[in-house]
């Protein structure tokens, strides 16, 4: 190694998941990769190692972190890609070689699984919806023949219209939920497909 070339590294770990990047120092990147990497769910990914004149890895880092200030998510971390910051480096007076390392994988694309199960949401809906219209149907005939020619008190006559109305508006519902479960149905046929 040239003599004109710091010990010291400065190096771009990336966090693609978090969408952040530390700019850092260190003798051993490689380790500090490491020891980070035991404190973040997410993968790390060393992507550029910087060589520096020497004894200027610190002011180089400093330099970018003054740059980047208004990226600063928290101490050395910055909500910016390591790609984003390689340009600055490449111009940096003081910077010998930017040399790339790592390159994180590309996000795969995730599958949408849906859960069909045996009885669906249809199935219960279609037979809530029968049994309603059913009810529906044989209170509406129930109240007529109890009502057709006979002078009835207004409290029975009112009772027979809102238990009428009551069983007309659980079609409706059983109606609405039936709609419902097709379309449920329907979506779920489509992504499983």
């Amino acid at each position: 190694m040239s003599a004109s070339i710091d010990q010291t590294k400065l190096y771009l770990i990336e966090d693609p998941a978090g969408g952040v990047t530390k700019i850092g120092i260190s003798a051993n990147p490689e380790k500090r990769l490491a020891t980070l990497q035991t404190a973040n769910p997410n993968p790390l990914y060393l992507r550029y190692v910087v060589d520096c004149q020497r004894g200027r890895a610190g002011s180089v880092e400093a330099d970018i972190h003054a740059e980047y200030r208004s990226f600063r998510a928290s101490g050395e971390w910055f909500k910016l890609a390591a790609d984003q910051i390689v340009p600055d480096l490449q111009d940096h007076r003081r910077v010998v070689a930017v040399i790339a390392r790592d390159m994180p994988p590309e996000p795969k694309k995730q599958r949408r699984i849906a859960h069909k199960p045996t009885f669906t949401f249809g199935y219960y809906a279609k037979t809530t919806a029968y049994f309603w219209l059913v009810l529906a149907f044989m209170v509406a005939v129930w109240t007529v023949a109890l009502t057709a020619g006979q002078h009835i008190p207004w409290v029975e006559f009112w009772g027979y219209v809102v238990i009428t109305v009551a069983s007309i508006g659980g079609g409706f519902c059983g109606l609405v939920g039936m709609v419902h479960a097709a379309a449920v149905d329907t979506v779920a046929e489509y992504v499983e497909g």
